[in-house]
């Protein structure tokens, strides 16, 4: 664990804390929200680094207690965002490795899969958006998704209409 002590990092540490426990009431207010949800999946990410062998976290060791309310075992980091929520959970990651066509080509090859199985990104699209939390939030009232409030009419799809990550 990464204890961030002083100066411009501090802030910077309490101010994601505190937009993610923002955000977790914001999605209360919407839909309900359970903590126990939430502690669950960062017990189930823990318990998947266990099981890679390249994990940085796969020999930490937690208590009975880690994955509650408990103050002392999970203590409180800023409004309802405990330890477990922001800790070191970076294994079971995604990657994007951006390939040109010869080297996509190559890889393909050496495998002995077709280059058309590979995943393309085929274009990208960037839309001004606001920066402060407040007007994300007022932005998506009407949305499915909090901080989304996506072009005019759009309800959480892409254009094309498959849902994100299909």
């Amino acid at each position: 664990m990464v204890y961030i002590l002083g100066g411009w990092q501090s802030d910077f540490a309490a101010n994601w804390a505190r937009q993610g426990a923002d955000l977790a009431d914001e999605y209360e207010r919407r839909y309900g929200l359970d903590s126990a949800h939430l502690m669950r999946i960062a017990q189930i990410n823990f318990e998947n680094a266990k099981r890679n062998p390249n994990a940085q976290t796969r020999q930490w060791a937690f208590g009975e207690d880690s994955f509650t309310l408990d103050d002392v075992a999970n203590p409180v980091v800023e409004g309802r965002t405990r330890k477990q929520d922001c800790g070191q959970v970076t294994d079971g990651a995604a990657v994007v490795f951006l390939a040109s066509d010869r080297k996509a080509a190559e890889y393909a090859a050496r495998r002995g899969i077709p280059l058309e199985s590979l995943a393309q990104i085929k274009g990208w699209g960037h839309r001004s958006a606001p920066i402060s939390y407040d007007a994300k939030v007022r932005a998506s009232a009407d949305q499915p998704r909090c901080l989304s409030p996506g072009p005019p009419g759009h309800r959480g799809r892409p254009p094309s209409g498959r849902r994100h990550g299909a």
